[in-house]
């Protein structure tokens, strides 16, 4: 929950801003799942226990993860559920069946995953950061 206040806290730093929300965007938001969800995936490839695959599957679940978040925020938005409540409960479901996914995937689909992963970072990062009025990636208004 820290991580959506640190961009003001750290009086608006740019290097903050990579890492943390700056604004109420739906995509912003993604940013309070990625960077823990992917502490806790380097977390865990650094046991000894821990195989790639395990690693792989790890990212994923974040991938489930990061796309449910838009997409149940504007099936929320169009049956009308445009709530704080609803973006609670939309948020923790989007993390939970990730996790989910990462826990029951097969091995055939990991390797699929990986180049897409490996893009996603870096495009979400950048895309997040300094967003342009008016864009997809834009805080939305409320009508």
């Amino acid at each position: 929950a820290m991580n959506h206040f640190l961009y003001e806290l750290s009086n608006r730093s740019n290097i903050v801003g990579v890492f943390a929300a700056t604004d109420e965007s739906v995509f912003q938001h993604m940013k309070l799942a990625l960077y823990p969800f992917l502490l806790v995936i380097v977390y865990d490839a650094s046991s000894e226990r821990c195989t790639i695959d395990d690693t792989i599957a790890g990212l994923l679940g974040l991938s489930v993860t990061l796309a449910l978040i838009p997409t149940l925020y504007y099936v929320g938005k169009g049956i009308r559920l445009d709530t704080t409540a609803w973006h609670i409960v939309e948020f923790f479901c989007a993390i939970y069946l990730g996790v989910v996914c990462r826990d029951r995937v097969t091995q055939s689909v990991l390797y699929l995953t990986l180049l897409f992963v490996a893009s996603l970072f870096s495009w979400f990062s950048i895309c997040t950061f300094d967003v342009c009025p008016g864009s997809l990636y834009a805080e939305p208004t409320h009508t």
